[in-house]
């Protein structure tokens, strides 16, 4: 494809109007199936993925696999293939393994091919890749034009797919050049172009290879000759007589935009440019614009009408580059039938392309559907998706809803000039979240009776420390309520977004209609929905929770008159006086000791350490605090740095270019940019070697070496006698346990080290995977199989295989009250400490609970989408 030279995920995100949730293995997931215009299910929703309807039959996606099915959702051709297209000219392509092949309508293969690659016939031909050379075969499966191709133009992986025959010729690549040949495999314009568009309206964009025009873009017609000079830096193609080109600006041009390096430009068949179009922020994402209409509209410009841009503003230009609707839209997209999606933003000084609120607007400008929707689809028919809120609904051209928003994903089949597929043969592909089958157990495996959601999650505890209970947020119809500790709801499922935290005990920020409030974990309302972002939920709604500090579970640093304060429980503490400036991090200490959560906290020009319960544990009075280490702090004094204890007493004089702790008797210093370490005496133990050093205890470090960029090259250890057990064998080394360390080599192998001599683990079988952390004693890790494949056991601190490896590879977590979830089969469930199994592996989503119960799950029959229940819209009881 012939494109420009910069990209943005912005605006594709913004253009591709039409986009859906993807399915999750271990989250709700959505299944799909098609409704008529009417809203009524003909084929039921029990699908991973879908492709259009074509020639009657259905390409479909389940349990992994890939089918064929009618119109009323009847089995036709059985799920066995890794992928299929849909059919075209009688035949569809599909594929198993690497090697793609043709079928029939009744499954049977015609072309055996195999391929590694192919495409949907077209006009009695079909693009195939041998190799990595393409060619063509025809019904009967002959290579009537030998592959000898590196490249085609067209699509046939995606269901937006072009033929790479336009208007009778076929864009190829050979030699590392581009040129067009005929339906005989005929070079009808030699490949002399480093790139190319496919012929519309008779003249097809190319960038010229020549030396004096190297990267520019001119317009060859159907002989090859050049009718427009090569003198643009991109173009779309030509459009109802006018095409789309970009110009580079010339140095000091003065209606260029600090950053606008093209102009873009209205063109017409003779390459006269006709007016600037502006089109501001994408100006210099032309490739992304051309990408985006060549999927949503590739007669842009069939009705006459120009998306242009003045600012930040959008309207639309006549042929003549005249205003025919004034700019006053956050953006538009071309017009389709008469009508073309226009978007607002609520924001006056939002970003470029922040469009919230869309509509449809008539050739005049005027609102045919008010700007009310989220989203719209590309406009094509008599019926286009659109958005309200999270949810898609079917509106026809007087903005009304044809079927009304209940489906959590839609897609419309384009009809697009040039495009392969039918425009869905009536049927539209909506899509649904999955129903599950809920129970909660606990550690024993006793469960309570299953309630039917199509997803719940835990939320929050409600109650004081001695009482509490366990809140949940459940989805049903794609919409979220709040339910109790027995799985009963609370409130109905009216908000669009799962309930979300906010720090706060029992308070939750939810969105109802679009519109961000707060409740409590009983449904009432806190602040009534009102803002367009989430609400920070803090009681002051001025203050917003992005400038709180996190300082561990239960406390945080807020910005006041004064300065930062320090709050406990939601509290203020008074005791503790506000600080200028402070950061938090979690610092662990040695082997003996648990990590904590420190405030590094200023007061004027002097720092000092501030612990999670509002203690003063360094005071505030030294020129800088780095890094801390088993109550141990190097501090920066006169300069110098040295290592003091949590009294602020003096351990290593502050003489040090830098320095951090080691050990009361060791420490860690540097010179330039190489460490070592030196004694409390004074005497170099290891002369600066390193790059650097971090502890492991007080009597083992690892030592890194980094490359110039700074980057990790190797690790290795030594002791604090400065003896080294481990040379710079590895990528990484870590703690794992009291006796073990792990590590990560170069070639992506992970391993355990005995710390009391730096030897591998003695008969233990080869790891696979990066071991879990300890928990309850034992921790999981991927191992060897005597079958050479990998599953996932436990093993305890010192190393000793606990529990055979019999689970799913990196799918068994860690011990919390003496229960873990694994995975074996794909399936999970619950086992103890001995390995026993406590909840058999049989489900398809397992969650632990804080409390030491677990929730798990299993699909359950799909609920059909429904329009909302009466009291959608009101305010939770």
């Amino acid at each position: 494809m012939l494109s420009g030279r910069t990209r943005s995920a912005a605006l594709m995100a913004v253009l591709t109007i039409v986009a859906g949730l993807p399915g999750c293995d271990n989250g709700a997931h959505l299944v799909y199936g098609f409704i008529d215009d009417q809203g009524q299910w003909v084929v039921a929703p029990e699908y991973a993925d879908a492709s259009p309807p074509a020639e009657g039959l259905i390409a479909v996606q389940k349990g992994g696999a890939w089918g064929f099915v009618d119109h009323r959702g009847r089995s036709v051709i059985e799920w066995q293939f890794d992928a299929a297209q849909s059919f075209a000219e009688g035949l569809a392509a599909v594929r198993n393994g690497d090697e793609w092949r043709y079928i029939d309508r009744t499954g049977r293969t015609v072309i055996a091919g195999p391929f590694a690659k192919a495409r949907p016939f077209d006009g009695g031909l079909a693009a195939v890749r041998t190799g990595t050379s393409w060619g063509f075969v025809n019904h009967a499966g002959n290579l009537v034009i030998e592959p000898r191709f590196e490249d085609l133009a067209g699509d046939g992986e995606s269901w937006i797919s072009s033929p790479c025959f336009s208007e009778g010729l076929c864009a190829a690549k050979q030699d590392g050049a581009w040129g067009f040949i005929d339906r005989g495999g005929r070079w009808v314009i030699a490949a002399r172009f480093a790139e190319v568009q496919s012929f519309h309206e008779g003249l097809a964009a190319v960038r010229e290879a020549a030396e004096a025009d190297a990267g520019k873009v001119g317009f060859i017609d159907r002989r090859g000759e050049m009718v427009i000079s090569p003198r643009f830096e991109g173009s779309l193609w030509f459009s109802g007589g006018r095409a789309i080109a970009a110009v580079g600006r010339p140095a000091g041009d003065a209606d260029a935009a600090d950053d606008a390096g093209l102009k873009i430009a209205l063109i017409d068949p003779a390459g006269n440019v006709i007016a600037d179009v502006g089109w501001g922020p994408v100006a210099d994402v032309f490739d992304q614009t051309l990408e985006a209409l060549s999927a949503l509209a590739p007669d842009y410009l069939g009705e006459g009408l120009v998306p242009a841009s003045q600012g930040d503003r959008w309207g639309f230009m006549d042929r003549d580059g005249q205003w025919v609707i004034p700019p006053s839209f956050a953006l538009v997209l071309p017009f389709r039938n008469g009508v073309a999606p226009a978007g607002m933003s609520d924001d006056p000084d939002a970003d470029a392309l922040d469009v919230q609120r869309w509509g449809l607007i008539d050739a005049r400008g005027r609102w045919v559907v008010e700007p009310r929707l989220t989203a719209m689809g590309s406009w094509g028919g008599a019926y286009t998706w659109a958005r309200r809120h999270t949810r898609w609904g079917l509106v026809d051209r007087d903005g009304h809803w044809r079927v009304e928003p209940v489906y959590a994903d839609a897609h419309e089949w384009f009809e697009l000039p040039g495009s392969r597929m039918p425009p869905g043969e009536g049927l539209q592909r909506a899509g649904v979240y999955a129903n599950h089958r809920w129970s909660v157990a606990d550690r024993r495996g006793r469960r309570s009776p299953a309630v039917e959601f199509e997803w719940l999650a835990p939320v929050g505890l409600i109650g004081d420390k001695q009482a509490r209970s366990r809140r949940f947020s459940y989805m049903e119809r794609g919409l979220w309520g709040i339910a109790d500790e027995k799985l009963k709801p609370i409130t109905p499922a009216l908000f669009d977004e799962r309930p979300r935290s906010t720090g706060r005990d029992g308070i939750v920020a939810v969105s109802q209609d679009g519109w961000w409030g707060c409740t409590d974990l009983e449904g009432r309302w806190i602040v009534r929905p009102q803002s367009s972002e989430m609400h920070p939920c803090d009681g002051d709604e001025t203050e917003s929770a992005v400038d709180w500090v996190g300082h561990g579970a239960d406390a945080s640093w807020r910005p006041g008159e004064n300065g930062y304060s320090f709050y406990r429980h939601e509290v203020r503490q008074p005791g503790v006086a506000p600080v200028d400036e402070v950061t938090t991090k979690f610092m662990s200490g040695d082997d003996r000791h648990q990590g904590a959560w420190l405030g590094f906290a200023r007061r004027g020009d002097r720092w000092g350490v501030i612990d999670e319960r509002g203690k003063e544990v360094l005071p505030v009075r030294y020129e800088e605090v780095g890094a801390v280490y088993d109550g141990l702090y190097a501090i920066r004094s006169g300069g110098k740095w040295g290592i003091v204890d949590g009294r602020g007493r003096e351990v290593f004089a502050p003489v040090f270019e830098r320095a951090m702790p080691f050990s009361r008797d060791v420490a860690i210093f540097c010179e330039g940019k190489l460490c070592g370490l030196v004694a409390k005496t004074g005497e170099v133990i290891v002369p600066p070697t390193w790059s650097g050093l971090a502890p492991l205890s007080d009597r083992l470090a690892v030592t890194m070496m980094w490359d110039d960029d700074g980057r990790m090259k190797s690790s290795g250890l030594v002791d604090s006698a400065g003896s080294v057990l481990v040379g710079q064998e590895y990528y990484t080394i870590a703690s794992f346990s009291d006796y073990l360390l792990k590590t990560w080599d170069a070639r992506g192998y992970h391993g355990l080290l005995q710390k009391s001599d730096g030897q591998p683990v003695p008969g233990l079988p080869d790891i696979t995977g990066q071991p879990g952390g300890l928990s309850e004693g034992l921790a999981a890790v991927d191992l060897r199989t005597a079958d050479g494949e990998s599953a996932a056991g436990y093993i305890d601190a010192r190393g000793r295989l606990v529990i055979a490896p019999r689970f799913d590879a990196g799918k068994a977590g860690a011990f919390d009250k003496g229960v873990a979830i694994v995975r074996e089969g794909g399936r999970c469930g619950a086992i103890d400490r001995r390995g026993k199994q406590v909840l058999a592996t049989a489900y398809q989503h397992c969650q632990r609970l804080p409390d030491g119960r677990f929730l798990f799950a299993e699909e359950a029959p799909v609920r059909f989408a429904s329009p909302p229940p009466a009291e959608a819209g009101t305010t939770p009881p």
